[in-house]
């Protein structure tokens, strides 16, 4: 999926944008158990800058969230599974496939 920042959230710094996303990603549902950050990397795809976060929800679940923001707009890509190398692997999968494509000249 893709949103976009506004003109003023569009000129902060990187790293403060990617710290509040990071913290609307863990931000508990009412009748959930709150996440923990299991995983943060920095990422730069040939230009934009990315962030890849992985959270655990109790013993339930796992969600991996890759956001890259160019310019003012934010894509993303999420996948969540319960715990599990199987279903992890695929979910990791699918997260590493998210990635930007530069034509070559």
């Amino acid at each position: 999926t893709y949103s976009d920042l506004s003109a003023k959230d569009g000129a902060r710094p990187a790293d403060d944008l990617f710290r509040d996303l990071r913290d609307i990603y863990a931000k508990p549902r009412p009748d959930s158990a709150p996440a923990r950050l299991v995983k943060e990397l920095a990422l730069e795809d040939r230009g934009p800058q990315g962030r890849e976060y992985q959270f655990a929800v109790g013993d339930q679940l796992v969600t991996r969230i890759k956001v890259f923001v160019s310019g003012r707009r934010v894509y993303r890509a999420i996948a969540v599974n319960p715990p599990g190398e199987s279903a992890g692997r695929d979910a990791q999968r699918f997260i590493d496939s998210f990635r930007f494509e530069i034509s070559k000249p």
